[in-house]
């Protein structure tokens, strides 16, 4: 907007400006908010660098490493950016590592190097780290490198930010790389041995390749030993992250990167911070099936979590009326079982916010009781199309974006009758339809887990809906539920909603794949 300064210092990074740039980048740190702007303000701004990621145990060269490899980056012509994410003090906030100096050495002016402390951030890297990447690329840079500290199994969120990631391995960590956990090994691309001049680096390398399969490409991973006393190796690495690279695919617009809220810090009741783990703030969710009963309840629970929702039914006046009662909603009428309507809702997630970040998949239908004999072949089609179908091709759609941004939440609605037997509530077709969504959701769980989605179910019980409104009042169907349910009643409106959010948010961040019963003890019988 005109006038506005934030909008004065992206076209002043856009000319080259480096102050500019460090202001921004400086903003984007200590608000949110401002990041989540920068996000929007940059969703059409075209990709054009390449990322790299290094991490490695404190101490284990990295910096060093990187130093070198910008030396000859630099030599080759790359306009290249440095992002140096360190943890940071409990007590000031300040990086505890942080140590550009190395880097800071050179005057050209197509390095820009910057430190970032992680103030809490999980996963070993900043709440900022993404916008100040996009930023780097704003102001030329066709090469990002981030530098993180990676030394367990959970500091592993660097691979969604970049498009290569190289694991730094010193010599000297002994007994088969034990100081190495799972996670971090998993997710690396390309090990690199540091200080190969030293003793213990021919053996580090030769632990590297009992390492197993891993990396994005699911293989074998290359080892290079590098010395950045000796300058060995550094060639090799260079030549085989541009090598690489070139295979890896740059979009030329990242929808998908827009709108990305910060990594929650990592709960902690002592600071307070644990309902942060919920919150949805900036983030993206399409409902199904949201006209009413559940499906309305959970896009108002969505939304009372900070996100923006698009919400989506047959009944266009239905949705209206939901929208009208939140403050960031975007009405999409569609039949999930229709091609046009599937793609109709996605391009309007895409089109009014820029990405997706949590598909709840709710639409669904039965109908009356009937002998699985008697089962008309257009009520078992229509249910699969619905209930099926539709559901996958909405995951499909929806978990392309998510791939793209290498983020994301999709939450499928089965029902306990997906878990057990439904009789005497004869509805084979429906039960069917439900059992398929479970083992959908692990299928696609399983094969999307490396590449940043996460893929669950809910199986409610009975609880009041538009599917069950005839149950409510009838006395035979209540003492069924009575006679089947531990509990001995229908579920209340409100008890899905801790399910929904934690399987929505970053709560459920190592959770993929699972189908929670809200059913009160049905299914344990």
């Amino acid at each position: 907007m005109a006038g506005d300064p934030l909008t004065a210092q992206l076209d002043a990074i856009r000319a080259g400006d480096r102050r500019a740039l460090a202001t921004v980048i400086s903003a984007a740190e200590n608000d949110p908010r401002v990041a989540a702007r920068l996000d929007r303000e940059l969703a059409d701004t075209p990709r054009r660098a390449r990322r790299v990621g290094l991490t490695g145990t404190p101490g284990s060269g990295k910096s060093t490493l990187l130093a070198e490899l910008v030396k000859l980056l630099l030599e080759r012509g790359h306009m290249t950016g440095g992002l140096l994410v360190d943890p940071s003090s409990p007590l000031s906030g300040g990086a505890v590592l942080g140590d550009r100096a190395r880097l800071g050495r050179t005057s050209d002016p197509r390095l820009y190097v910057r430190s970032l402390g992680s103030r809490g951030g999980h996963g070993a890297v900043a709440a900022a780290t993404r916008t100040a990447i996009r930023l780097l690329e704003l102001w030329g840079a066709d090469l990002v490198l981030v530098e993180t500290v990676g030394a367990g199994q959970g500091d592993v969120d660097i691979r969604g930010l970049v498009d290569l990631t190289v694991l730094v391995v010193p010599p000297g960590l002994g007994d088969e790389l034990q100081a190495m956990k799972a996670g971090i090994m998993e997710v690396a691309d390309l090990f690199v041995v540091t200080k190969a001049d030293r003793p213990g680096a021919a053996a580090a390398a030769a632990a590297l390749k009992d390492a197993g399969i891993g990396g994005r490409a699911r293989g074998h991973r290359e080892i290079i030993e590098t010395s950045a006393l000796t300058g060995g190796g550094i060639v090799t690495l260079a030549d085989h992250l541009m090598q690489q690279l070139e295979v890896t695919a740059v979009p030329a617009v990242v929808h998908s990167e827009t709108v990305t809220p910060p990594p929650p810090p990592a709960p902690s009741a002592a600071s307070g911070r644990l309902h942060e783990t919920f919150d949805l703030t900036g983030r993206v969710a399409i409902i199904t099936g949201a006209t009413a009963g559940l499906g309305r309840r959970f896009a108002e629970v969505l939304h009372a979590a900070g996100a923006s929702v698009v919400i989506t039914g047959r009944r266009a006046e239905r949705l209206q009326e939901v929208a009208a009662q939140l403050e960031r909603a975007v009405v999409a009428p569609a039949d999930v079982s229709d091609a046009e309507g599937r793609q109709a809702v996605v391009r309007a997630a895409i089109d009014t916010y820029g990405r997706i970040d949590v598909l709840v998949n709710n639409a669904g239908v039965s109908g009356p009781p009937v002998p699985s004999e008697e089962m008309p072949a257009q009520r078992w089609d229509d249910t699969f199309a619905v209930n099926i179908t539709g559901l996958f091709e909405m995951a499909r759609l929806a978990g392309a974006q998510m791939l793209a941004q290498r983020s994301g939440s999709i939450v499928n609605i089965t029902s306990v009758f997906g878990l057990v037997a439904n009789s005497p509530v004869n509805d084979s077709a429906y039960a069917a339809s439900k059992g398929a969504v479970v083992n959908l959701t692990r299928a696609l769980a399983v094969e999307w887990a490396m590449r940043g989605v996460r893929v669950n179910a809910i199986a409610p019980g009975w609880f009041p809906s538009e599917m069950t409104s005839d149950m409510v009042e009838d006395e035979s169907s209540q003492t069924y539920i009575r006679r089947c349910c531990p509990m001995q009643r229908m579920g209340h409106q409100g008890e899905l909603d801790g399910a929904l959010l934690f399987l929505a948010s970053d709560a459920s961040s190592y959770c993929t794949g699972q189908t929670l019963a809200i059913d009160g003890g049905w299914t344990a019988r």
